[in-house]
């Protein structure tokens, strides 16, 4: 991203996918580990899910992102995760 003074993650046509993929993308914006969300079921207790910053390549400076009606499943995740992050927006 060279010397891009912010980023705009658009997740507002995000229909689904992966928990997984979401958590790894949004990783690249991570400068630590932070709590993301708490996740629970009626049948399973509730369990903390941390977001770890990437061993890859990491993006720490300000990111905007959109969410909208259309933002489902792992685009939840994600944008639960960005929530957590103090440069994200």
């Amino acid at each position: 991203l060279g010397d891009v003074r912010g980023v705009v993650v658009d997740l507002r046509a995000n229909s689904g996918g992966f928990d997984a993929v979401a958590m790894e993308v949004t990783s690249r914006f991570a400068d630590e580990r932070r709590l993301a969300f708490r996740k629970g079921t009626r049948n399973a207790p509730v369990y903390e899910v941390f977001l770890e910053p990437s061993t890859k390549q990491r993006f720490t400076g300000p990111v905007a992102v959109l969410i909208g009606e259309n933002t489902v499943s792992a685009g939840e995740t994600a944008a639960l995760a960005f929530a957590a992050l103090p440069n994200a927006k």
